[in-house]
């Protein structure tokens, strides 16, 4: 019987072990490459003045995950230093493991703290660049010369350009090698109509659970279904947004993809430069981003 009991708690104490091998397992494998992260530091939407910025989830999970993968992460912002985060991402509703181990991760903070001027960083520096998601890049990313300038650099060299939620906005104004937009007739998917719908909905009735306001999904596909002029009409954000993501995407030709309203999902097509362009829908995106881009890093040669 002791030898049976001996045998149970040996076991027991190896479960760990071999569970936390398993969560490891990525470790070093990056060692040897250079992801350039690319933050907005734009803080507030138009003239409704809401304070936004970058999702922090959309930040820390990518950050996490290709940190414990061994990447040596870089973090740039138009106007460097700390850039805003969105408040509404910091509520205890958008919370994730990824977002409490980012905000106990001391480089990731000092990092944060000191983002580099965006005109400070070159394609040629890094192996990849990710553009987390958030409301600020509609604003002073789309029309970044330095931005536009940066991704169409990383895609001539073939480089993977990842996009997530409201980032592929910074595509807006990227162009390929023959002067058409990069996204024209590539595969992309962002944070949709409806789901901008339901956020904005939601951020007046951030009080209502999640699975209740799951239920009104319904009512914000039959609102996206509106020509977007009407649509920013009806959520009263004719002037407070830019553009609508997805739409913009529609526009410039691109075979847009989706998944019902909060679904993870992501996308990877290769653009007429031959670079690899990696995009993910909204929050619940992140991770499934990050692991792919793990993935699509750790096939290249070091």
């Amino acid at each position: 019987m002791m030898r049976g009991l001996f045998s149970l708690l040996a076991a027991v104490s190896l479960f760990p072990v071999f569970s936390f091998a398993s969560e490891i397992g990525n470790i070093d494998r990056l060692e040897n490459k250079k992801v350039l992260f690319v933050i907005t530091s734009h803080d507030q939407m138009g003239e409704r003045k809401t304070k936004t910025g970058y999702w922090l989830e959309e930040l820390a999970a990518p950050y996490e995950i290709l940190s414990q993968a061994g990447a040596n992460i870089t973090l740039a912002s138009p106007m460097g230093g700390k850039p805003p985060v969105d408040p509404a991402s910091l509520k205890s509703a958008s919370q994730t493991k990824y977002t409490k181990i980012f905000k106990h991760d001391q480089q990731a903070q000092e990092a944060l703290s000191h983002t580099l001027v965006l005109t400070s960083v070159k394609a040629e520096d890094y192996d990849a660049v990710f553009y987390p998601g958030g409301h600020g890049p509609l604003y002073d990313l789309a029309d970044n010369q330095d931005s536009i300038r940066l991704i169409e650099d990383f895609a001539k060299a073939k480089k993977p350009v990842t996009v997530l939620c409201h980032s592929p906005s910074v595509l807006k104004n990227v162009k390929d090698f023959k002067g058409e937009f990069l996204v024209s007739n590539r595969k992309v998917t962002s944070f949709s109509d409806s789901e901008e719908a339901g956020a904005t909905l939601s951020r007046k009735y951030d009080w209502v659970p999640a699975f209740v306001q799951k239920l009104g999904n319904g009512h914000t596909y039959s609102l996206a279904k509106l020509p977007p002029e009407k649509l920013m009409a009806k959520l009263h954000l004719k002037h407070v947004l830019p553009f609508f993501t997805e739409d913009m995407l529609k526009e410039e030709g691109a075979l847009y993809q989706r998944k019902p309203n909060w679904e993870a999902f992501s996308v990877q097509d290769v653009t007429a430069d031959g670079g690899i362009l990696l995009s993910g829908q909204n929050p619940q995106s992140s991770q499934l981003v990050a692991e792919k881009l793990v993935e699509i890093l750790g096939t290249q040669p070091s």
